[in-house]
């Protein structure tokens, strides 16, 4: 018998052998499930599905609103001065706001742009290839996979190479927020964490424009001044803070759930 509680529970943890038996008797018990611990509703059935994703005006694709509500008081007004919780971003936002800002970045991601960055992505691939440990067993996710995934993502997207741990820490944050449920007792550690990272954003972009590089930040801060994209302040801060870091963690954490060992 399917309930709110077991549901969230699959749902919340990362490769959980539940999820596609939970998800065949959603589909055939509830195919619209509320699920009163996860404030939100669960649509399991393909056309349903398809139907919500081609109708954004009816059915509008944030649900940070409602991630917001399932926190304390004082947690949810840090989260709601921040700018990955308020301002639009492609990884929650519909139409129209969805292909304005995805459309200055189409570019740095087409295949004539990544052909651009292979060299880059391999220096990294074999720099990385170089840390794994010589001798077997070794579970190539954690110790090749994850690490690369990570160090592509904080070098094409333009943050220093030194801040690689301190980028992770944020991350966690924003992750678990959005993807998981911090413990109660470090929700507002969590959130000042954000806060953190907010900051760290709004500097690295103001040096971005003093002295640009060879990166996606340094790509869209160009592209903003010269009026050829259309992102505030606060977009490009949450752009930064969830589709780049944490979407493409997310990626990468459903590949990672299969891993492979020699």
């Amino acid at each position: 018998m399917l309930s709110s509680e077991s549901v969230a529970a699959t749902f919340l943890s990362h490769g959980s052998a539940d999820l596609h038996p939970v998800m065949k008797s959603l589909r055939d018990e509830a195919p619209v499930f509320f699920s009163e611990d996860l404030h939100m509703w669960i649509v399991s059935r393909y056309d349903d599905v398809t139907e919500i994703l081609k109708n954004a005006e009816l059915f509008p694709a944030s649900t940070r609103s409602i991630i917001m509500s399932s926190y304390p008081p004082e947690v949810r007004e840090v989260l709601a001065s921040t700018s990955t919780f308020t301002a639009p971003n492609m990884g929650f936002d519909g139409s129209p706001a969805h292909e304005r800002l995805r459309k200055p970045v189409v570019p740095y991601f087409s295949a004539k742009g990544a052909r651009l960055l292979e060299p880059r992505i391999e220096e990294i691939a074999g720099l990385r290839a170089e840390e794994v440990p010589a001798e077997p067993p070794v579970d190539l996710v954690q110790a090749y996979a994850r690490p690369l995934a990570n160090s592509v993502v904080i070098a094409l997207a333009g943050f220093p190479a030194e801040d690689h741990d301190r980028i992770l820490r944020y991350h966690r944050a924003v992750n678990e927020f959005f993807f998981g449920r911090p413990p109660a007792h470090l929700q507002l550690d969590y959130a000042h964490d954000l806060l953190e990272w907010e900051q760290y954003l709004s500097a690295l972009l103001a040096a971005r424009r003093r002295d640009p590089r060879d990166d996606l930040i340094s790509l869209l801060t160009r592209k903003v001044a010269r009026g050829e994209a259309d992102y505030t302040e606060q977009e490009l801060i949450s752009f930064l803070s969830f589709d780049v870091v944490t979407a493409v963690d997310q990626g990468r954490q459903l590949f990672g759930r299969w891993s492979t060992r020699r």
